[in-house]
C-alpha cells in the first residue's frame, strides 16, 4: 500500500543582503523549532529532506539571478546621495526613512519585478521547473510512495507558492500555452483532484510576512472577484477535504509591525462551512526593520504550526 512522504518545501522571499548566501540556517531554524514542538505533543517529526527554493540572486539558475546584483548597484549609486543630503532635523525617525528607502529598492522592487511580464516569465520558468524537477525526483526515487507537500512560504515566496499551486491544479489550456506551466505537465497529471490514486497532494501551506493581499491588484480577474465580493475557491489551489487532514489547510502568519505582511483569509471561500485559509497573528518584533525577518525564529509560530500540522 502506498504511503505519503511528508516533504517540506521552503520558498524564500526578498533578499536584503549585499552578499546573500543560501538561507539554510533559516530553514533549519524553523524546521527545528517545529519538530521540537511536534515532539512535545507526541506527533511524529518532519524527517524527509526538504525541497529548498532560492531565487533572485546567484544561487538561482535562471534569468532572475541578476536581480540582487542590479538592486545592489542601484542602492550603492543612490543611497549615499540620500544620506548626504543636508537639512538638519530633530525628528528621530529620519534613520528609519533611510532604511525604508533601502528596503524599497532591495525588497519591494522584487515584487515589481515579479509582476512585470519579463520578471513573471523569468521567475516562473525557473522556479516552476526547479519545483517540478525536485518533486519528480522524489516520486521517481520512491515509486511505491506518494508525496504530500507542506509549503513554508516566506514573504514574496508566498506569492510564488500561490501561483505554483494554481498552475499545478489548473487544466492545461491549449489556446493559452504557457512555457512555465508546460514545465509542470508531468507532475500535473499526478496531482489531479479527481484521481483517487493521485500521487501528489497539498497537505498544508504556512505563509509568513506575506504581501499577497496588495498583490491582488496585479490581475484584472482577481480585481473583478474582489469588486463582485467573490472569493477564491480553495480547490483551485489543491485544497480538498482529506480524511486524515484537519482544517485550516493554509495558515497565514502576520505581524502589524511587518510592513509587508497582511491578513488574507477574507479573500478565500469556505468549504462545507469550514475555513480552509485562516490568519494567525504573531508578534515577531516591535521594530519594523526586524519584524519581517524574525518569523524564522518564532517559537510561538512554530508551536502553532505543530498544533495545526
Amino acid at each position: 500500500m502506498s504511503r505519503w512522504l511528508e516533504i517540506p518545501v521552503f520558498i524564500h522571499g526578498i533578499i536584503l543582503e549585499d552578499d546573500p548566501v543560501p538561507h539554510d540556517s533559516d530553514y533549519d531554524s524553523l524546521l527545528g523549532l517545529v519538530n521540537e514542538e511536534l515532539a512535545k505533543i507526541s506527533k511524529p517529526a518532519i524527517t524527509e529532506e526538504p525541497i529548498k527554493v532560492e531565487w533572485g540572486w546567484d544561487q538561482s539558475e535562471g534569468k532572475d539571478k541578476v536581480l540582487a546584483e542590479v538592486q545592489a548597484k542601484i542602492t550603492r549609486k543612490t543611497m549615499p546621495t540620500v544620506k548626504d543630503a543636508g537639512d538638519f532635523t530633530l525628528i528621530p525617525h529620519r534613520w528609519l526613512l533611510n532604511f525604508m528607502r533601502t528596503f524599497f529598492i532591495r525588497g519591494v522592487s522584487d515584487l515589481f519585478y515579479y509582476i512585470s511580464a519579463d520578471g513573471e516569465n523569468a521567475l516562473r520558468d525557473n522556479l516552476f521547473k526547479l519545483l517540478s524537477e525536485a518533486i519528480t525526483d522524489r516520486l521517481d526515487g520512491n515509486s511505491e510512495n506518494n508525496v504530500s507537500l507542506t509549503f513554508f512560504a516566506y514573504s514574496a515566496g508566498s506569492v510564488i507558492t500561490h501561483d505554483f499551486l494554481f498552475h499545478l491544479i489548473r487544466k492545461p489550456d491549449e489556446k493559452k500555452s504557457l512555457v512555465y506551466a508546460g514545465e509542470m505537465n508531468r507532475i500535473r497529471k499526478w496531482a489531479r483532484l479527481d484521481d483517487p490514486n493521485r500521487r501528489i497532494r497539498i497537505r498544508k501551506v504556512y505563509s509568513f510576512g506575506s504581501p499577497i493581499t496588495p498583490m491582488m491588484i496585479r490581475s484584472h480577474s482577481l480585481m473583478e472577484k474582489i469588486r463582485k465580493n467573490e472569493k477564491i475557491i480553495p480547490s483551485e489551489l489543491g485544497f480538498v477535504n482529506e480524511q486524515d487532514l484537519t482544517n485550516p489547510r493554509w495558515v497565514n502568519y502576520w505581524d502589524k509591525d511587518d510592513i509587508l505582511s497582511f491578513p488574507l483569509e477574507h479573500f478565500y471561500d469556505e468549504v462545507e462551512g469550514k475555513k480552509i485559509v485562516t490568519d494567525e497573528y504573531v508578534d515577531t518584533s516591535d521594530l519594523p526593520h526586524k519584524a519581517h525577518t524574525k518569523y524564522w525564529k518564532s517559537k510561538k509560530m512554530a508551536r502553532h504550526i505543530a498544533g495545526n500540522f
